[in-house]
Order: structure tokens, then sequence, then C-alpha cells
């Protein structure tokens, strides 16, 4: 049976004083789960509700889960409350999801249950555990809707230690340009077309963002189709977009990223990488290519290493 994912990205937003909002958090929420059979349904029936308390909130972004499902599905990922720390990484790759939300249902007298919500960082490891009692067969509601703002205030608090703090581009490129610096640097092609499921996007943003910080590193890219030259590497791979939902004025979308190194010389060993990331917009498209970017970026990062290592 495949578990049922709420990709949720938790959205901070500005107060009225035009502070720049902090970046979003995808979050997936899971099936909780039970050790007892008699509590399995609770489970789900608890992570549905507390999935749309947080929904109720404007720190929340709901974020089609079909496509999570299938993802998690494929992978056959045994998720329990239980979750390690190396699964949950595993799941963020796949899904884009910075943070999950675990938990268990139990009762040691058959008349009252606990829920332990679990937040785990997928890049960090870190966990914190909020709790909520509730009676056996009455509605459950309040419960979860308290336990919704303890799980709220819980991310609020812990964000810096949940996920790894954020680089700007000009640390970044400064970092890779030690990792560098000295170094004989190979030519390189670079060639990812990249799709947005509902539309065309004009312009290659992965792409893009690849040559370009490649480039701005001393990187010599090369043209095969106008210069009829072969590059010492060659980057291929493919890019694509998705909506994921809508709130107000903002829209969601997801990116998956595949690259694809090869080299001329056959003694050199080629290099795959993939990711998927969230971006937000008030519009679709730039949601989609802030996605794209970022996700370019990121391999980008891995890329550059792999080739000067």
């Amino acid at each position: 049976m495949k578990p049922t994912v709420f990709l949720v990205p938790l959205l901070f937003i500005a107060s009225a004083s035009a502070e720049p909002m902090e970046l979003p958090l995808s979050t997936a929420v899971l099936d909780f789960h039970s050790p007892d059979d008699r509590y399995k349904e609770l489970g789900g029936q608890f992570a549905t509700l507390l999935s749309a308390n947080l929904s109720a909130s404007e720190a929340v972004f709901l974020v089609e889960r079909q496509a999570l499902e299938e993802i998690l599905g494929e992978q056959e990922l045994t998720l329990s409350g239980n979750v390690a720390a190396s699964s949950a990484a595993r799941i963020g790759q796949l899904t884009g999801a910075k943070l999950l939300i675990v938990g268990s249902v139990f009762s040691s007298d058959g008349k009252s249950a606990t829920v332990v919500a679990k937040v785990i960082g997928t890049e960090t490891g870190r966990m914190y555990a909020e709790t909520a009692n509730f009676p056996i067969g009455e509605v459950f509601d309040e419960p979860a809707k308290w336990l919704a703002g303890k799980v709220d205030a819980a991310v609020a608090k812990h964000r810096a230690t949940l996920v790894t703090s954020t680089e700007t581009r000009e640390e970044l490129m400064a970092r890779l340009g030690e990792a560098v610096k000295g170094k004989e640097l190979p030519s390189v092609s670079v060639n990812i077309p990249e799709t947005h499921l509902s539309d065309e996007i004009p312009d290659p943003a992965v792409e893009t963002e690849i040559k370009l910080m490649l480039q701005e590193l001393g990187f010599k890219i090369v043209d095969p189709v106008k210069s009829g030259d072969k590059a010492d590497i060659a980057i291929t791979g493919e890019a694509f977009s998705e909506m994921g939902s809508r709130r107000g004025n903002l829209v969601s979308c997801r990116a998956r990223v595949e690259l694809n190194m090869t080299p001329k010389d056959p003694g050199v060993e080629a290099w795959v990488d993939r990711t998927t990331e969230s971006g937000i917009d008030l519009g679709e498209h730039v949601a989609a290519k802030n996605a794209l970017q970022e996700a370019g970026a990121i391999l980008a990062e891995r890329l550059v290493l792999s080739l000067v290592q």
C-alpha cells in the first residue's frame, strides 16, 4: 500500500513592514504509524486532520501529493513513525521536501490515545516531537488542531537547526572559485532541454544557470553545433517542472532535473546526478523557473566539485 503524503511548504509570511519573507520549507506529512492494528486507521485520519489544520494557516501551502505518492511507492520505501535520518534524507532528495512530519498513535489503556508528531529535517537529521491526547471513539478535531499549532510553532522556532543555512550565490561562487583555483579546467558543452508540463516556457533555466556558473568559474563553454568542436566534457540531461497548487495569489511549482556528464576521454569516469526542488512566486511560469534555476545551481555545484576532484 502506498504511503499517503502531503507536501506542505511552510511559508512564513512577512509582516506589513515590507520585510522580505523567508524562503518556504517544503514539508511532507506522512500517514501516522500505529504498532497496534486496532489503531492503524486512526493514524491516517489524524495525519489528514493535521494536514488540513496546517493548510488553514497563511503559513502553509498545500501542493498536489499524487506525484509524491507515486515517487515514494516506486522506491518501495518503508515509512513509519520511526523514520531514520537516512530514510528522511532519501525522501527529501526524491520529493524536494526539506522537512518530514511523521508520527505514531498508540494507547496504553484502550480508552485514550496518544499521538506523537515528529518534525525531521531531511538535510540535517534534526528532530523535534510534539504530542497530543484524545479519547478513543470520540471526535479528535480539536486535538489535531492543537497539535498542528504546536508543529507550526516548532518549525518556526527550530527552523535554523532543521534546515541547513542558506548560502548566497556570491558565497557559493567564492567557495567554488577556491575549489577550482590553480586547476586545469576542461572545456564543457551543456545541453539540457526542459519542459513545463502544463505549458511551454521559453529559455532553458537549468542550462542557462549551469552555463553561467561554469563560465564565471573559468570553464570554456563550447557549442558543438555552431563551432563543430567537441568539448572535453559533454553535460546532457533533461528537466521538467509542473504546477503544484495555488493559494491566493501565490503559486507553487516543482522541478526535477537529471544530469549526465560524459567525458571525451574514455579513461575518465562518467558522472550522473539528479535533484528535485520547489519554487513559489506570484506567477506560475516564474515559480517554475525559480524551481528549475535552484535545481540547476545545486547540480552545478556538485558537478564542479566532481570535476576538480
